[in-house]
C-alpha cells in the first residue's frame, strides 16, 4: 500500500537531486573500469596485426570525437 507524500520524502528527494554521480561510483564505471583492464592486459598478448587493427580503431574513434 502507498503511504503519503510527506515534507521528510520531499526533503530526502531533494538531497538526492542535490548529488552528483561521479561514473566511476556506478556500477556501469566499475563495468568499464574492468574493462578497460581486461583490454590492457590482452594487448601484451595480441599480435602486431592484432595491435595494428586496434590501433586503427583507436584512431577511428578519436577522429570521430
Amino acid at each position: 500500500m502507498l503511504e503519503p507524500w510527506t515534507d521528510i520524502d520531499e526533503e530526502r528527494y531533494n538531497r538526492l537531486m542535490e548529488k552528483q554521480i561521479i561514473l566511476a561510483d556506478t556500477a556501469l564505471g566499475r563495468q568499464q573500469e574492468d574493462f578497460t583492464k581486461q583490454m590492457m592486459s590482452r594487448n601484451a598478448t595480441m599480435s602486431e596485426e592484432e595491435r595494428r587493427e586496434m590501433r586503427k580503431v583507436l584512431e577511428d574513434c578519436d577522429a570521430a570525437v
